[in-house]
């Protein structure tokens, strides 16, 4: 929706026609300080039923990406999330995973071994432990560092990119399990209502 298009902390209620030519505060001390800016998007597609970007920029340096592709639930496909934190010049938190929609947490083999297979070429390892609540949503492939120099960094944005462009290229050829665009044969309601409860 429009209102979530951008936020602005300067202007809440978007009353400004170009908000973010607002000059930013000067005085630490002043109420409106920091800053902080919101930008969303959302799309669809035939496999996705929402791909959400979100960038976020707070005046004291915090800087946030965020995207979430959501399948739509008569394709057996992941979520996939991607997250990156900075601080300044510094990138305190990286994470990508393709979350499993089932209960078990279990992805489809022929994802596991691209995803696996990326993440040798990239040489990508976690050195950050998942979070408690991560443990409810997160698979066994999730990636999660705090990069340590540039070329750390760079190696998990062409590992974020390589597996994103996975993930694109399988929800394009991708067949519905049952529902909207399957043929008579593949029609599984059961199967598409519990993907849709687990979603």
């Amino acid at each position: 929706p429009p209102p979530y298009r951008y936020m602005d902390s300067l202007d809440p209620g978007n009353s400004k026609e170009l908000p973010h030519q607002l000059p930013d505060p000067v005085d630490k001390s002043d109420p409106a300080y920091p800053r902080l800016q919101v930008e969303n998007r959302a799309y669809s597609s035939y496999s996705f039923r929402k791909l959400h970007l979100e960038v976020a920029v707070r005046q004291d340096g915090l800087q946030v990406v965020h995207c979430v592709m959501y399948p739509k639930p008569e394709f057996d496909l992941p979520i996939l999330s991607l997250d990156l934190v900075a601080n300044g010049d510094r990138v305190t938190l990286a994470i990508i995973d393709p979350c499993p929609v089932t209960g078990n947490l279990s992805l489809p083999p022929f994802y596991v071994k691209s995803t696996t297979e990326l993440q040798i070429k990239y040489g990508l390892e976690s050195n950050r432990t998942i979070p408690e609540w991560g443990s409810a949503i997160f698979s066994e492939l999730c990636v999660i560092v705090r990069p340590e120099s540039p070329q750390e960094v760079a190696k998990f944005l062409k590992y974020a990119i390589a597996l994103a462009n996975f993930h694109v290229q399988i929800g394009r050829l991708a067949v519905p399990v049952g529902g909207a665009g399957a043929t008579n044969g593949d029609r599984h309601p059961e199967e598409v209502a519990k993907r849709k409860a687990e979603i």
